[in-house]
């Protein structure tokens, strides 16, 4: 199953009142520079009134750099914003993920950039991946990046203002508990997951309160600083700081990424990290095998217990589930996951979860004592 129906994301061309008044002040060439700069034209760059930062996969990126950087220099001199994107190995700390920030004037201004990117992102398949393979059609995997005050806010007290984002946007949002950097560079991750039009909801709120810290001396001192900067630490490309420097010289280090990620942060940037061969629905070459008490087969594969079956598990992730007996062994069955690699990986830990659920029905302590876990080429006999 996924880590975290049919709407498109509308267009902010119905938006030209917000865009219109940024056109002759920032437009012109615009400005691409270093690794991700686009925006700011013969005008200078815009002032920072608002910004908000974004985790984009790799093939997202280069769909929003386009041509020659097009695509975000359009999107840039439309929306008067200025649009960074980091490095192409450049990822934000516990992900395989780019980081892009968007800076403008006014939160109407940003928002109508983020809406212009997540309508590119969508253009062609109707749904934003944001890192992840398995998303519905009109779907969304979105990620923000905010100050950890801002976190705070969209939480709210006993988490009232996060349970009415959810209520009305109809997404999941979840906000990362684990924050990177220090200080006024302190940040955290909020991942939305559900119908694109649910962005048009949640986006102002996280907006709003992105305002209302805007005026704090610290503001742009986030705003500038990236944190995907790989081992150098530094911001890149042309993007800059408070004291005017730029490229190497980028205003704020990143400080080197919390060595602790959280287990939903592994399993996304190992999925993300999987060659696309390997991600095709049609490869079927991979395989798990693990070993099973023999009086916990029945429930693990058939209809007794509590959860998915095996049958069931084998069909939401388009996998083939096998018990087979083990020569010598006769506590144990081997139990074997054959197909692609992200359905494997799904199944197996559907299957750990099931036979926890078992052994603890029987009484029967965990047994993996002699069984392997590994991916292995799958064998020509398996069902």
């Amino acid at each position: 199953s996924s880590l975290f129906v049919v709407e498109e994301v509308r267009t902010v061309q119905a938006q030209s009142s917000i865009m219109s008044g940024y056109g002759g002040d920032y437009g012109g060439k615009g400005d691409y520079g270093g690794k991700g700069d686009y925006g700011g034209g013969k005008g200078g760059h815009p002032p920072v009134n608002s910004a908000i930062k974004m985790l984009v996969a790799p093939k997202e990126a280069s769909t929003l750099i386009g041509t020659g950087g097009g695509t975000s220099r359009q999107i840039a001199d439309a929306t008067g914003t200025k649009l960074h994107l980091s490095g192409r190995h450049e990822f934000y700390p516990g992900t395989q993920m780019q980081e892009m920030c968007i800076k403008g004037a006014s939160a109407d201004a940003v928002g109508s950039a983020v809406m212009q990117v997540y309508s590119k992102l969508a253009e062609e398949t109707g749904k934003i991946f944001g890192g992840e393979w398995d998303v519905e059609d009109g779907g969304a995997r979105v990620h923000f990046i905010v100050p950890t005050s801002v976190a705070r806010s969209i939480v709210g007290n006993a988490g009232e203002n996060i349970t009415m984002l959810r209520q009305n946007s109809g997404m999941k949002v979840h906000v990362e508990e684990l924050a990177i950097g220090q200080g006024d560079l302190a940040e955290q991750v909020i991942s939305l997951a559900g119908p694109l039009h649910g962005i048009q909801v949640v986006l102002p709120m996280i907006l709003e309160k992105i305002g209302e810290i805007a005026y704090q001396p610290g503001f742009k001192t986030w705003a500038f600083n990236v944190h995907a900067a790989g081992d150098k630490g530094k911001g890149k490309g042309k993007d800059e700081g408070k004291g005017g420097k730029g490229g190497k010289d980028s205003f704020g280090a990143a400080p080197d990424a919390d060595p602790q990620m959280s287990a939903v942060d592994m399993l996304s940037s190992a999925v993300s990290a999987i060659p696309q061969h390997l991600a095709n629905p049609q490869d079927n070459s991979q395989a798990i095998q693990f070993n099973c008490p023999v009086n916990c087969i029945s429930g693990l594969m058939g209809n007794s217990g509590s959860g998915a079956t095996a049958a069931e598990i084998s069909m939401a992730t388009g996998t083939q589930i096998d018990a087979r007996p083990i020569d010598g062994n006769f506590g144990e069955q081997a139990i074997i996951i054959s197909g692609n690699a992200i359905g494997v990986i799904a199944a197996y830990l559907h299957l750990q979860s099931r036979l926890t659920t078992m052994q603890e029905m029987v009484s029967a302590p965990p047994s993996f004592e002699g069984g392997t876990a590994g991916f292995a080429p799958a064998p020509g006999r398996m069902l």
